[in-house]
């Protein structure tokens, strides 16, 4: 299931989007350690996403950005 979240961005002189943070829908803000990678998917529903590994509190996870949506999201585990 995917849960949509907030996600703060920081643009590099290139046009890179690094998240730096990223705001659960309760509130709760977690700090993006480190940006391992970033990769084409697909996701659940069919649709081309990017997928970027990240390091928050020292555990790899991934969030995904739709951009025909224009969302971010996590897949719940």
């Amino acid at each position: 299931m995917s849960i949509f979240v907030d996600v703060f961005l920081r643009h590099d002189k290139f046009g890179n989007k690094i998240p730096m943070f990223i705001r659960w829908n309760n509130g709760t803000l977690y700090v993006i350690d480190r940006l391992k990678g970033v990769s084409r998917a697909v996701s659940n529903s069919g649709m081309q996403v990017l997928k970027y590994d990240v390091v928050i509190g020292g555990r790899e996870t991934a969030i995904f950005e739709d951009r025909y949506l224009n969302k971010w999201y996590v897949e719940e585990k």
